[in-house]
């Protein structure tokens, strides 16, 4: 894969781009069980197995709820628990498509700067790279 720029990124909301945005981040993560048995041998080495994986993603930039499909869709979201579809794009064509629970909004408004927004939302299901 061919080192890629920032500045290709984007985060949709369906066929929507959100505005404003700038920076978004994706964590997967494996729960692992522990199975070590007693007297496991010479060396004190723990086992484990696979359990089951989760995923949730943060993005942020200048906060604009004047964007009806994007920034104020995703407070409908959190207000009224719906899910949303969304796509976290590396580039023009390549993404990250989730489902995504709402579960945070901060909201930022200093006086001597632009007001900022930090969202963060919890993937329900799969997440698949296109």
């Amino acid at each position: 894969m061919a080192v890629l720029h920032g500045k290709a990124g984007n985060v949709k909301n369906g066929a929507n781009a959100i505005a404003e945005i700038d920076n978004w981040t994706l964590d997967v993560s494996r729960d692992t069980h522990e199975t070590t048995k007693f007297a496991a041998g010479s060396l004190p080495w723990k086992t484990f197995v696979a359990g089951l994986t989760g995923a949730s993603a943060k993005f942020s930039g200048r906060l604009d709820m004047t964007d009806t499909n994007g920034q104020l869709a995703l407070w409908n979201s959190l207000v009224t628990d719906t899910p949303l579809t969304m796509s976290l794009y590396l580039d023009a064509t390549k993404y990250f498509a989730i489902s995504a629970i709402v579960e945070k909004f901060s909201g930022k408004v200093p006086i001597g700067d632009v007001e900022t927004v930090d969202w963060e939302v919890k993937i329900t299901g799969a997440v698949t790279y296109t």
